[in-house]
């Protein structure tokens, strides 16, 4: 029997300590505004660590930061050929655990019945070293596998100090890339501590180039590499 993993925890928690709590959330149908102001918002990540899939849909007023909408019939919004559960402002999906869909295809119906179909690729990235050295003193070069990087993505390394909590905001590092390797110069490591951490590096792409009306939209996608024993000297 497959075993399934609800986009995350958190979603839970949302939905059974918060219930009520869409009260406070500014949220407004989407029969209720001009279809072409209606802003596509999409994610799509896979963490390698824990294995979980993580997908999920929100409409803004706008842009971004605008009130949630909130999908009426007609209008809808699927994954992959299945409709999307909306938990307060997002609509998230079921994802099987430890697996990771090379695409993510969604499908918006607005109001007025015009559909429209966005697809998000989460490219894998894969660095076979365990333990790592970055030095303040010389640039740092990591090989890694995977497709070369488009020209709307980028790698991060996210760091936490061995013994601090990993629900605890990570350091974000900056990196750039050149061909194959993750290079890291001396510079970006000028406000970090010298010492011993567990980090993940994380490929991510932002794509402004959504099919929709006028205010258009955004689709964002990740992949976390597995926890690497870094040091910092």
């Amino acid at each position: 029997m497959k075993k399934y993993l609800f986009v995350s925890l958190w979603a839970f928690f949302v939905l059974f300590t918060f219930n009520g709590c869409e009260e406070n959330i500014e949220i407004v149908d989407s029969d209720q505004i001009p279809q072409e102001n209606i802003f596509q918002h999409y994610t799509a990540s896979y963490n390698e660590e824990n294995g979980e899939c993580t997908i999920s849909a929100d409409f803004r007023v706008d842009n971004l930061t605008g009130k949630y909408v909130k999908l009426v019939s007609p209008s809808s919004i699927s994954v992959n050929h299945h409709e999307m559960t909306r938990i307060l402002g997002e609509y998230v999906s079921l994802q099987e655990q430890n697996k990771c869909p090379n695409q993510v295809v969604f499908k918006y119906v607005n109001n007025n019945k015009k559909s429209f179909t966005n697809k998000i690729s989460i490219r894998s990235i894969q660095i076979a070293a365990q333990t790592l050295l970055f030095s303040k003193e010389a640039t740092t070069y990591i090989p890694f596998s995977g497709k070369s990087l488009s020209e709307n993505e980028s790698i991060i390394c996210l760091l936490w100090p061995v013994g601090s909590s990993m629900d605890n905001d990570p350091i974000e590092l900056e990196t750039s890339v050149v061909n194959k390797q993750i290079v890291i110069y001396p510079e970006y490591l000028e406000e970090i501590t010298k010492g011993n951490y567990q980090g993940s590096f994380v490929r991510q792409s932002i794509d402004l180039q959504i099919k929709g009306l006028e205010r258009g939209g955004i689709a964002e996608s990740s992949y976390t590499t597995k926890l690497k024993q870094i040091t910092i000297k």
